[in-house]
């Protein structure tokens, strides 16, 4: 395997990944709420229940697309309301941070390929898996918040509204998902190319050195026991 086919890959990869974690930060399709509008009354609309998206900061709902923002304060609200928006916090803030982590990442791995120190590249993969870590724990956080919010709209609302409803994750939760596969690949490559990267520092075999030494002749000439001592 080539030092500069795995490195290439890598970069694509990490690039990439990058790419994908700001598209799912910045889109608004985390969850989505489909409700069948011929069968749903008014009791129904008024229990809140209606269609929509949400991302990480903003909900659409309705028709008409209104806008609600998530609220950040929590000193008006229950004790499980404030749980989940804890948990949300926690989301908006690990996401978007590992986000500036994977900007670092990139550019010491840029240095560590160009050195082609195996060592810095070792640190660069341990680095980039450490980030997907957080990618890990952002998503994860955020599952566990759609469930818990999930069965408190089931203990409110009842059961003949919410078989007019189907709630589901949103593509860009499937996107985020992408973005912690691809980093991991690319801590992967990187960890492969450190190993490349150490058999070139060291290429020759002491075995075979020192095999080769000896098949050759001798550049000491003897000593000539004949030859006549001074006097």
């Amino acid at each position: 395997m080539k030092f500069g086919s795995v490195v290439i890959a890598a970069g694509v990869l990490g690039f990439s990944s990058f790419g994908f974690l700001a598209l799912a930060i910045g889109s608004e399709y985390w969850y989505v709420i489909n409700v069948n509008a011929g069968n749903c009354s008014d009791n129904q609309y008024i229990a809140g229940v209606q269609s929509s998206h949400a991302g990480l900061w903003r909900i659409y709902e309705g028709p008409d697309n209104s806008l609600y923002v998530i609220p950040v304060e929590a000193s008006n609200h229950t004790a499980l309301e404030r749980h989940l928006l804890s948990l949300h916090r926690a989301v908006v803030v690990l996401l978007p941070m590992n986000l500036l982590l994977l900007v670092a990442g990139s550019l010491s791995s840029l240095f560590s390929i160009l050195t082609y120190s195996s060592c810095l590249l070792k640190a660069s993969a341990t680095y980039l898996l450490l980030c997907s870590l957080f990618t890990l724990s952002g998503v994860s956080i955020y599952i566990s918040y759609s469930q818990q919010a999930l069965a408190e709209v089931r203990r409110t609302v009842d059961e003949a509204t919410l078989s007019q409803v189907h709630l589901s994750f949103g593509w860009s939760l499937a996107v985020a998902w992408l973005s912690f596969g691809l980093q991991i690949t690319c801590g992967v490559l990187l960890l492969v190319a450190a190993r490349i990267a150490q058999q070139l520092a060291c290429p020759t075999d002491p075995i075979i050195t020192l095999q080769t030494l000896e098949a050759q002749p001798s550049t000491i000439t003897p000593l000539n026991r004949n030859a006549s001592r001074p006097l």
